[in-house]
């Protein structure tokens, strides 16, 4: 009798599911009146990381992270405004991965968006990285939008660390706007 060996199965990809939000100012009616029914929604679909644009923090009051500590995610809030300032301009990405590192990195020219944020997070045995960032500039111009689409780039590639990554956020612009200055394109 002869055994014969069967190939490995190979391990499951595993797979990560994002959802992507706009938010009007926190104290927008539509906000207010709909912020629950938005967290419920998002606590049904469960996506490992949710990235969240144009989120004006004012005072000590940031609704991308009240949304989520309602879903029990953690929360980077991404900004170039200093801590001080009672409004800060930013995205923010939650989870509800392990997170393993995080960071923020300013890009050029400055403007109120001018901040990326990065957030390296445990998917099984994997480690993907998750950035965020917005490429508008103030003034706008194509040019502006190219050199920060360069900073992003090289950010990431001093960054990565040979992990998966996955670019998020709002680019203002065509995507072959952008993507001329992207390593590759």
């Amino acid at each position: 009798l002869a055994l014969r060996a069967q190939p490995a199965m190979p391990a499951p990809v595993p797979e990560l599911t994002v959802a992507t939000l706009h938010l009007p100012a926190q104290d927008d009616p539509v906000w207010l009146a709909r912020r629950e029914a938005i967290a419920q929604l998002l606590s049904t679909l469960r996506p490992d990381v949710i990235s969240v644009q144009q989120v004006l923090q004012e005072g000590r009051r940031n609704p991308a992270c009240w949304l989520a500590s309602r879903l029990r995610y953690s929360c980077d809030f991404i900004t170039a405004d200093p801590p001080s300032q009672a409004e800060r301009h930013g995205n923010a990405l939650l989870s509800r991965l392990r997170v393993e590192e995080d960071g923020v990195t300013l890009l050029h020219p400055p403007g109120p968006y001018s901040a990326a944020g990065m957030m390296r997070v445990a998917l099984g045995e994997t480690q993907v990285n998750i950035y965020a960032a917005r490429l508008r500039t103030d003034p706008d111009s194509a040019a502006n939008r190219q050199h920060q689409a360069s900073d992003l780039m090289a950010w990431i590639a001093a960054t990565a660390e040979g992990h998966p990554s996955l670019i998020v956020g709002d680019f203002g612009a065509g995507s072959s706007e952008v993507v001329r200055g992207m390593p590759g394109f």
